[in-house]
């Protein structure tokens, strides 16, 4: 479509609504004098910065009236930032359910076998300041808000029994959590683990985020029987952190294996 500045019968003044009710909604640059005698308008350099603004102003309006576009002012309001929807959800993710930061464990998509129904998808988050566990079931398009937290990268340093003590690698404060707010995390804490990250809420250390993985030693198990690795059996083995599980009857003391810290299963050999 091809947009064209005219002359107005009356004098204008300045871009606004006032000028599109003088000039039956078509905006104009103002006369100065300079007017060619031929009908047409002085040259727009003169009036570079009016004749933008009269131009933009008409662009959107003319937009708006093809119905493609919806006319939208510089003051309307933004979508804000932080809310995903429930099917964009991934385990690991931080969200705030009832006023409090939750970690994403586990989730379960539930497809209906009705027609029209919608899917759901049902998740086991962890409450960061309570602890607890909390189960949380949403359609697809219903939301969820990214909880307001800090989260830092750190190292284990030591635990005195009481607190647990952790070096940011950043600025290389410290951040210590007591014990009991580490039940299920400690079971896979290490000197040499990485990417362990420290979660501040209202600039408190409120828990971790481990790594969804970790390798760690068999230190104890009944002894491996011989033509059992194909079978599905399984035995009670102790990890280097002191954590007991269940393990493949194949396996040995001195192997390394993989873990999986959400759910606190075997997953392989490392």
């Amino acid at each position: 479509m091809t947009l064209r500045v005219t002359r107005p019968a009356a004098k204008v003044s300045r871009v606004g609504a006032e000028d599109r009710e003088s000039t039956g909604g078509v905006l104009s640059a103002p006369s100065d004098g300079t007017d060619r005698e031929d009908g047409g308008m002085a040259s727009p350099l003169k009036r570079p910065l009016l004749a933008s603004a009269t131009a933009s102003v008409l662009f959107r309006r003319t937009r708006g009236m093809t119905g493609l576009f919806q006319e939208r002012s510089i003051q309307d309001p933004i979508q804000e930032h932080g809310e995903m929807l429930a099917s964009e959800v991934k385990t690991g993710t931080i969200v705030s359910h009832q006023g409090a930061p939750c970690l994403i464990q586990t989730m379960q998509v539930q497809t209906p076998s009705a027609r029209g129904a919608a899917t759901l998808y049902k998740f086991r988050a962890r409450n960061l300041v309570t602890k607890q566990k909390v189960d949380i079931t949403l359609k697809g398009t219903d939301t969820l808000d990214d909880a307001d937290f800090e989260k830092r990268l750190v190292k284990l340093m030591y635990s005195d029994g009481t607190d647990v003590h952790f070096l940011d690698q950043a600025d290389f404060n410290q951040h210590s959590i007591p014990v009991e707010q580490l039940s299920d995390e400690l079971n896979y804490l290490t000197e040499e683990l990485e990417d362990i990250y420290v979660l501040i809420y209202e600039g408190e250390p409120v828990g971790l985020q481990l790594p969804s993985s970790v390798e760690l030693d068999v230190t104890q198990c009944d002894p491996a029987v011989r033509g059992n690795s194909a079978t599905s059996r399984s035995k009670s083995a102790t990890l280097s952190t002191g954590y007991v599980l269940q393990v493949p009857e194949y396996l040995k003391e001195g192997e390394r294996i993989k873990v999986d810290t959400r759910t606190g299963e075997f997953l392989s050999r490392a």
